[in-house]
């Protein structure tokens, strides 16, 4: 069942340095298949009405529903879910959404701050994760086996700049994406990648990163992906043998 009250304060005055869009903690982390948790900590209502402050850890459970469970519905395969702390009657709770900025609140909560996602497989089993910064500025890293999760192209070999879908990976508000890629068609395979948006035009060889010719050399690289959470690639021969996974993402709360 779901959490019916969870240790916490709202306040209608600003707090020092508590203006519109504040969050300081409520780290967010994966607790189980089912579960996440939202750590101690304060932020500014999305209305910038109050502040909503835990004194306790706030666990939100995606099988459950209403306060400290999803907002409407049933749990949902391949699904992104927003994570709220929502605040009303004097008590705070955690709340999950297929909505970016409206969540059905429960009766009687009335503030709401979003302060992060989660991603459920197609297993219904929540995507393991770990959360760091603790201002608006936050990344998530997934912490799950590469080549069950968190592959977006497997032996990729497009000669001309093709598109690969992200989404399920990224969710919308993320402004940056963490791409781990490499070639395993030899020393003589080199690939281009770079952002959807990135001279979209340009049909040549201007990528954002150029993979390794080789499955020892790995490249990493941070790329933006403000809209579409797509990427490009494009190989120098058919034999490139192109794999792209994606270990995180950034945005600003």
């Amino acid at each position: 069942m779901a959490r019916t009250r969870t240790p916490g304060r709202i306040s209608r005055t600003h707090s020092p340095g508590f203006t519109r869009g504040a969050i300081d903690g409520l780290t967010l982390s994966w607790v189980d298949v089912s579960t996440v948790q939202i750590g101690i900590g304060m932020a500014r209502d999305t209305g910038d009405v109050a502040n909503i402050e835990t004194t306790g850890t706030v666990n939100v459970d995606i099988t459950a529903s209403g306060l400290g469970g999803l907002d409407t519905g049933s749990e949902a395969a391949s699904t992104w879910y927003s994570v709220w702390l929502i605040g009303g009657g004097g008590s705070v709770g955690g709340l999950l959404s297929t909505s970016e900025t409206s969540p059905t609140l429960p009766a009687g909560y009335i503030y709401k701050r979003r302060i992060g996602w989660i991603y459920n497989h197609s297993d219904n089993d929540i995507q393991n994760f770990q959360q760091t910064g603790t201002g608006r500025e936050r990344t998530i890293w997934h912490s799950e086996t590469g080549a069950n999760y968190m592959k977006i192209l497997d032996s990729g070999n497009a000669t001309s700049w093709s598109v690969v879908d992200a989404a399920n990976r990224v969710p919308t508000t993320a402004s940056q994406l963490n791409l781990w890629a490499y070639s395993a068609g030899g020393s003589a395979n080199g690939v281009w990648i770079r952002p959807i948006d990135f001279l979209p035009l340009d049909t040549g060889t201007h990528g954002w990163a150029v993979v390794a010719q080789s499955q020892s050399r790995y490249q990493n690289v941070w790329m933006p992906c403000p809209g579409n959470k797509e990427i490009r690639y494009k190989c120098e021969n058919s034999s490139c043998s192109t794999y792209l996974i994606v270990l995180g993402w950034r945005e600003t709360l």
